[in-house]
């Protein structure tokens, strides 16, 4: 009875064993299923390649808010990036591209929504080297201190996008996303040591300034007075101007008779020529002072011009004046076109004499 008990538990333990390994080797069968469901996922999103920069410069070294720089990288992927017949690509950020950037990856990254207010890139540019590839990334930043890049995905260029195919006949595109280090943004107040607006200071005066001010202002006062004395007296100084305009001409007419009469007398001529040459002399002259056609007037006409011009009012000593000049004229005509006339021993001087002492006199009167 004890033995068929026995056999009966020893026979409900081996049942009970085989269950368990039954059952463990269906949970084994459903655990290895998912893996296997996942990694088709995965090829479904394509691959993604992580790349750490070999090198990283800012250029300029020190940037201060607002200046434009550039982030330049060195980096080495396992694969090909570019074409063999393709050695750079460039790209200026757009609002699109931005866009295409800011949703290429889940990690915080320059193109963030949040951090267009931090730096604005402008462009990138991807260039091959013999060891890798240098990446440019050109942007404004405009908050100090340090300045967190976080990733860029470098198949946003149009280039790298097509070229990057996985799977053969799949035709779908890899992501190679490259981290970047954060880089330090300057500004004044640091490098200067100021963190407080300084107050207003006066204007910085070289030493003698004042007195070249006072200067100014005094010449302003001056011009301001003189202008004010011409618009008043504008009809006086036109009068003033015009006589000064006429006795300029007077001084000119006077000076050259005088220089005329004085080479005659050292030039040799016939007496033709001579009475000729100072009859033209005294009839330039004359015109000249008293804006009247002497040069086309006979001798006989003369005095009655004169009359015209002092309106009969000569006194008796212009009078004699005028006859001695009406003289010297008659006599010149007589030379020239008398048959057998002849000028007697030293009358050409005296002629010129007599002519020197009138043109003298009416200058004084004029005056």
């Amino acid at each position: 009875m004890k033995k068929s008990i026995l056999c009966v538990i020893f026979t409900v333990i081996i049942s009970l064993f085989a269950v368990g390994d039954f059952l463990f080797a269906e949970t084994q069968s459903a655990g290895t299923a998912s893996p296997e469901g996942s990694s088709l996922e995965t090829e479904k999103q394509g691959a993604i390649t992580i790349v750490e920069p070999v090198e990283v410069t800012l250029l300029p070294k020190e940037v201060y808010i607002g200046d434009t720089a550039e982030y330049r990288c060195v980096i080495q992927p396992a694969i090909d990036l570019l074409p063999a017949d393709t050695d750079k690509v460039s790209l200026t950020v757009t609002d699109d591209i931005r866009s295409l950037l800011k949703k290429s990856s889940a990690a915080y990254s320059i193109f963030s929504e949040n951090t267009e207010k931090v730096a604005v890139v402008k462009s990138l540019e991807l260039q091959k080297t013999e060891n890798g590839y240098v990446l440019h990334i050109y942007f404004t930043p405009w908050v100090p201190g340090e300045l967190s890049l976080g990733t860029v995905d470098v198949s946003v260029f149009p280039e790298i996008a097509t070229y990057l195919k996985i799977g053969g006949n799949t035709g779908e595109q890899a992501t190679v996303l490259v981290t970047l280090p954060p880089v330090h943004i300057s500004y004044l107040s640091e490098k200067l040591g100021e963190w407080e607006l300084k107050p207003s200071a006066a204007p910085i005066l070289f030493p003698g300034s004042i007195y070249v001010i006072y200067g100014m202002i005094i010449l302003c006062i001056v011009f301001l007075i003189l202008a004010i004395i011409l618009l008043t007296h504008l009809k006086q100084i036109k009068t003033f101007a015009s006589q000064l305009s006429v006795n300029v001409r007077l001084a000119k007419n006077y000076k050259s008779a005088k220089k005329m009469l004085k080479k005659l007398k050292k030039v040799e001529l016939s007496e033709g020529e001579f009475a000729a040459t100072l009859e033209g002399i005294i009839r330039r002259y004359l015109e000249g002072r008293f804006k009247h056609p002497f040069t086309a007037a006979a001798a006989s006409e003369v005095e009655l011009l004169f009359d015209t011009i002092f309106v009969g009012l000569l006194s008796p000593e212009q009078s004699d004046i005028v006859e001695g000049i009406a003289g010297i004229l008659y006599r010149c005509d007589y030379v020239r076109y008398a048959p057998d006339s002849h000028l007697e021993t030293g009358e050409n001087l005296s002629l010129i004499g007599r002519t020197e002492d009138y043109i003298d006199f009416m200058e004084k009167e004029g005056r």
